[in-house]
C-alpha cells in the first residue's frame, strides 16, 4: 500500500522487508524506516500537518516524526 501526507510532502509505503518507508519525493534524501515492535504494520496515517506518522500494528500503535517533521 501507499499513503501520502495531507500536506502532499511525504509518501509512505510498506516494502516486502517489513516496516514502513517514508520519504519526500523529489528530494535526494534517503527514506526513513519506521517499524513496529516485532509486529506487522497494517496501516499508516499522517498527522494533518504531515509532521508525524502513526502506524497501526498487529500489536498496537507506533508513533514517529516524518522526515523533516520537526519543522
Amino acid at each position: 500500500w501507499l499513503a501520502h501526507s495531507p500536506d502532499g510532502v511525504h509518501l509512505a509505503a510498506r516494502p516486502d522487508g517489513g516496516g514502513v518507508l517514508v520519504w519526500q519525493p523529489g528530494t535526494a534524501a534517503d527514506p526513513r524506516r519506521f517499524a513496529c515492535t516485532d509486529a506487522k504494520v497494517n496501516r499508516a496515517a499522517f498527522s494533518p500537518d504531515g509532521a508525524a506518522i502513526a502506524l497501526g500494528c498487529d500489536d498496537g500503535v507506533a508513533l514517529g516524526h516524518a522526515p523533516g517533521g520537526d519543522r
